[in-house]
């Protein structure tokens, strides 16, 4: 597998995690569940490391290949999409953070829509990775 081939395919990985890490913080503070939620904390360097190894093998692929054109914008693309799904799943960590604020707090009233718009946010997530991996321009304007 090339290296630029093997950059998408961590940050493919990379994405899976973030979209698992959304949908279990969500889940957390349905179902005030407060061990996911420390579960969720806990496991947050798990992605930050992530983040690291993918920004070190991009430093290292544009030093020893020197990419230009289409192979450059990938590069760089693959190291934007990696800050941006760290930044997510750091989102997701405020979440679960939140449930064990209100741990001993009611709800105002019930969290009817932050699921629907959660999956909405999981799918767009989703859609622009795969229209990403695919280099699916329409795909990636229908998101």
């Amino acid at each position: 597998m090339d290296q630029l081939d093997q950059l998408i395919s961590e940050l493919k990985q990379m994405g899976e995690e973030v979209k698992k890490v959304v949908c279990r913080s969500i889940d957390a503070l349905v179902n005030r569940n407060y061990q996911e939620a420390l579960e969720i904390i806990n496991e947050d360097d798990l992605i930050d490391n992530q983040l690291i190894v993918l920004e070190e093998k991009i430093t290292f692929l544009l030093a020893e290949r020197n990419p230009k054109g289409k192979e450059l914008r990938c590069c760089l693309s693959v190291f934007k999409l990696a800050k941006d799904l760290e930044r997510i799943g750091d989102y997701a960590t405020n979440i679960a953070e939140i449930v064990l604020e209100l741990k001993n707090e009611e709800y105002i009233k019930p969290l009817i829509h932050i699921p629907q718009l959660a999956a909405l946010a999981v799918n767009m997530l989703e859609v622009s990775l795969k229209a990403f991996v695919e280099e699916n321009a329409d795909l990636a304007e229908a998101v």
